[in-house]
């Protein structure tokens, strides 16, 4: 296709709607939402998605998968999930940072609130501030990211370690919402 080629951000795009389906559908805190990776990430479940990317024509519907069809262990999963949304008021920022030292010890980390600071709520006399990402939780109890006491909200943080037969090869991160998803998955698709 030609790296950066209008095909091949096409593809990226279609391939990304489709995972972010999945991820509205799917993803949430572990300890309160059985996620079926093995099966989302199968070679058959992926073959299938990859049959809905149309070269020629741009999706605009969300399209979660349904990945009980390729394991009968999995219960199907029936959640209503949208698109549309007013997509928020946010003010603030995000920052990245990777440190690593002389022994390739190694901290790739993503500070983020959506406004200078946080919800602007100060756990009394402690002097800090509480973090707003309780904002990316849903409040239809159906949904997999359900706003639950003691559950942590599902993010789009994506610091990454990468390591190369045992040893850190990277330290990768990006701020951007969920534009850091596409740009680490940018940092690791060939060039050709």
């Amino acid at each position: 296709m030609g790296h950066n080629s209008t095909d091949y951000i096409h593809v990226n795009v279609e391939a990304i709607k489709l995972a972010f389906a999945d991820r509205e559908k799917f993803l949430a805190d572990q300890d309160f939402v059985s996620i079926p990776f093995r099966t989302l990430l199968s070679p058959e479940y992926v073959a299938e998605r990859r049959g809905l990317v149309n070269l020629r024509r741009a999706s605009s519907r969300l399209r979660p998968g349904s990945p009980e069809k390729f394991d009968s262990s999995l219960e199907p999963v029936h959640r209503t999930i949208e698109a549309a949304g007013s997509g928020g008021d946010h003010k603030g920022d995000t920052s990245y940072i990777a440190v690593v030292d002389s022994k390739r010890n190694a901290v790739s980390w993503t500070p983020s609130l959506h406004s200078s600071w946080g919800t602007g709520v100060v756990m009394g006399e402690l002097g800090f501030s509480l973090n707003c990402r309780g904002d990316y939780f849903w409040l239809d109890e159906d949904h997999a990211n359900s706003l639950q006491t003691g559950k942590r909200p599902r993010s789009t943080l994506t610091p990454t370690l990468v390591l190369k037969k045992g040893k850190l090869f990277m330290a990768v991160g990006s701020p951007g919402g969920d534009d850091q998803c596409m740009r680490i998955l940018q940092t690791f698709l060939p060039r050709q």
